[in-house]
């Protein structure tokens, strides 16, 4: 069906002036709507903030290395977990120290787990043996992974407030 033939005659109309000065008027109470939508915007904008934000003090210890990068990731589910791929928050510190400490503000409460290895000689990776072991050092939170790597389960804790976590080298 072709419309256009219909609309041909169609003609734009001009509003007078005085019409258009009520329309506009109306069309804008200018203090009403903010007062309104006060209430509104105050409960949106507190429902936009996390619900409990907590820090996560990490403690690192038994290096004994005093060189290279500790490398950390902070995973929240366990298909991250066991991918490696999307970390909540990740990140690496110098080793100058036997113990070394890293807090993490505001994050989320939920379920977290920790997996982390010290890169002793700054080669960007986890060295191995002919057999695959590790050759620098790794842990997991909880200390989890006592034959071979930590699984979530093991490795997950609850951050509900500040929580420290203890992870020993292996």
């Amino acid at each position: 069906m072709n419309l256009t033939k219909h609309f041909k005659n169609l003609h734009l109309v001009s509003i007078p002036k005085q019409v258009a000065s009520v329309v506009s008027n109306v069309a804008k109470p200018r203090h009403f709507f903010r007062i309104q939508y006060l209430p509104f915007l105050v409960i949106t904008s507190a429902m936009m903030q996390p619900l409990q934000a907590a820090d996560i003090e990490l403690s690192v210890g038994n290096i004994t290395e005093l060189s290279g990068t500790l490398y950390w990731s902070i995973f929240d589910n366990e298909d991250s977990y066991k991918t490696e791929q999307t970390p909540l928050v990740a990140g690496r510190s110098r080793v100058i120290d036997e113990t070394l400490k890293v807090t993490l503000h505001d994050l989320p409460a939920g379920d977290y787990a920790i997996k982390l290895f010290h890169d002793a000689n700054d080669n960007g990776e986890m060295d191995s043996n002919l057999l695959g072991l590790p050759q620098e050092g790794y842990g997991f939170s909880n200390n989890g992974g006592t034959f071979g790597p930590a699984s979530f389960k093991d490795a997950k804790f609850t951050v509900q407030d500040h929580v420290q976590i203890n992870i020993r080298l292996r």
